[in-house]
């Protein structure tokens, strides 16, 4: 007997009806064959298009941390979005698999620690992971050593 109703035709029909939201897999295969030029163009009209338009009108950054900024709120806005509509197992499981993003987190404060980070302000944070933003902000903000972070 199964702790949970799934009802994972629900949640598969809600997920085809917005798949044109995410970056089709030979998207990400024709990148290894292109210049950064034309990945900005793509950016620009592709599916994570607000958010790297939104990136350009407010940071100086380069165009490669606009373009991972850009994509890291755009893949997170749809993993948020999706846990909203899941409902029962799925719902259950989602978070589990969106420990994913706190790796990634965690990982772009390891470079910081080591000196090889060099973004010109704070990370656009990988937000669809149980520790939310809040909790990396504060890490990038007031800790200086990885013993520092894990202490809190």
């Amino acid at each position: 007997m199964s702790l949970f109703q799934s009802d994972y035709g629900y949640l598969n029909a809600r997920l085809r009806g917005r798949w044109g939201a995410f970056y089709a897999p030979s998207f990400f295969d024709s990148l290894s064959e292109e210049n950064l030029e034309s990945l900005e163009q793509a950016m620009l009209k592709g599916p994570y298009s607000p958010h790297y338009r939104r990136e350009l009108a407010s940071t100086r950054s380069s165009v490669l941390e606009r373009i991972e900024k850009a994509a890291t709120s755009g893949a997170s806005e749809r993993i948020r979005s999706v846990e909203g509509f899941a409902t029962g197992e799925a719902k259950e499981l989602i978070p589990i698999l969106s420990m994913g993003g706190e790796i990634f987190n965690s990982r772009v404060l390891l470079r910081k620690f080591q000196g090889h980070d060099s973004r010109s302000g704070r990370p656009q944070w990988h937000d669809y992971g149980p520790l939310g933003a809040f909790f990396f902000d504060s890490v990038w903000e007031e800790c200086s050593t990885p013993m520092e972070a894990i202490e809190r």
